[in-house]
């Protein structure tokens, strides 16, 4: 099982800190990503702003907290609650037909589809795997390689789903030159 949580540790953090540098790397990163906040939550937009800056702090205490041995159980259930509402939050978008554009790893503005609804069922899947895992009895420390195998897994696997829309364009689109 130490593999597995490994492994899920790997897809979160990748995804997390991608997520979370993407938002900070530029003024303007920050600022479309506020504007998308205030566009998917039209009732809540006067505290998009705070919502923002509150959804990036999640982010990276999800990283620090899955990154430190002792914090990892935590960060797991962190990890599920913002996921959870991540989840909710784009369910509704995609109902009400927002046209909203994603902003979750960058400038990129795909709009949330039905892609950004499965990607995040998927973490909130891996998420919660990974808490109910903490909760079963630790097999041992485990060999190194096999850590080291699993967290590179996991990586690669969080890789993929931070660029998931490139990955559906290129997939879906009518040139294959694009």
């Amino acid at each position: 099982m130490l593999y597995v949580r490994t492994g899920l540790c790997g897809v979160l953090v990748v995804v997390f800190l991608a997520a979370a540098v993407s938002k900070c790397r530029s003024r303007s990163a920050f600022a479309g990503f506020r504007a998308a906040v205030a566009a998917l939550m039209p009732a809540a937009a006067h505290v998009g702003p705070a919502i923002a800056v509150g959804v990036i702090a999640a982010e990276w205490a999800v990283v620090v907290l899955l990154a430190v041995p002792g914090t990892v159980t935590v960060g797991f259930a962190l990890a599920a609650t913002v996921l959870g509402a991540f989840t909710a939050v784009t369910v509704t978008a995609v109902r009400r037909r927002s046209g909203v554009g994603c902003r979750c790893f960058g400038a990129r503005a795909r709009p949330v589809g039905a892609v950004h609804v499965v990607r995040n069922v998927l973490l909130l899947a891996a998420a919660v795997a990974g808490l109910v895992s903490g909760l079963l009895p630790a097999a041992g420390p485990g060999a190194p390689a096999g850590v080291a195998v699993a967290a590179g897994v996991g990586g690669g696997a969080g890789f993929l789903l931070t660029v998931l829309d490139e990955l559906v364009d290129v997939f879906t689109s009518p040139d294959p030159l694009l």
